[in-house]
């Protein structure tokens, strides 16, 4: 099982752009997008086009800037947060402006996963035996500047840069 995970596109046309292009190279099982699919809350016509134009259709969780997402047909559309179970493990993706390295849902133990985005800069961290893998803006990035998104695979969690795919950081499983 691969998953590929991506946040915070912010209605980006090249970030809505380069999806198509991230699936060609990481052929991944399971697709989620981690919110803030739009832009002030407002799904338009050119990020419903690009949707529409995914050769994979994506798990979708809310963002603190989205609004009637829930509404969209090209999105498996899961709320707050949707959970899985892979490599032995609780995968809990959500958007990080309510569940994140401070608010742990209580259900989570050692080992387990809490994927999040908000924040537009990526980490990889371990708090309380929790791993925590922080998912980088796809095309708005802060704090290091770099564009990405995370793989979460059998061998581990890897973030990775947008452009190549370069690994930035890892945990290995």
């Amino acid at each position: 099982m691969k998953y590929l995970v991506v946040s915070d596109l912010h209605g980006s046309v090249s970030g809505y752009g380069s999806l198509n292009d991230l699936l060609a190279r990481e052929l991944p099982d399971s697709f989620i997008l981690l919110g803030d699919l739009t832009r002030y809350g407002v799904m338009n016509e050119t990020t419903r086009g690009f949707l529409a134009q995914l050769t994979m259709r994506p798990v979708a969780v809310e963002g603190n800037c989205d609004n009637g997402c829930g509404d969209v047909p090209e999105l498996d559309y899961r709320g707050d947060y949707y959970v899985a179970s892979a490599f032995g493990k609780t995968l809990f993706f959500t958007h990080g402006h309510i569940y994140n390295i401070t608010h742990i849902p209580p259900f989570l133990k050692d080992g387990d996963i809490l994927i999040y985005g908000h924040t537009h800069a990526g980490g990889l961290t371990k708090h309380q035996d929790v791993l925590f893998a922080n998912c980088p803006s796809l095309s708005s990035p802060r704090g290091d500047g770099v564009c990405g998104y995370l793989t979460i695979e059998d061998k581990g969690i890897f973030l990775k840069e947008a452009e190549k795919g370069d690994v930035l950081e890892q945990f290995l499983f």
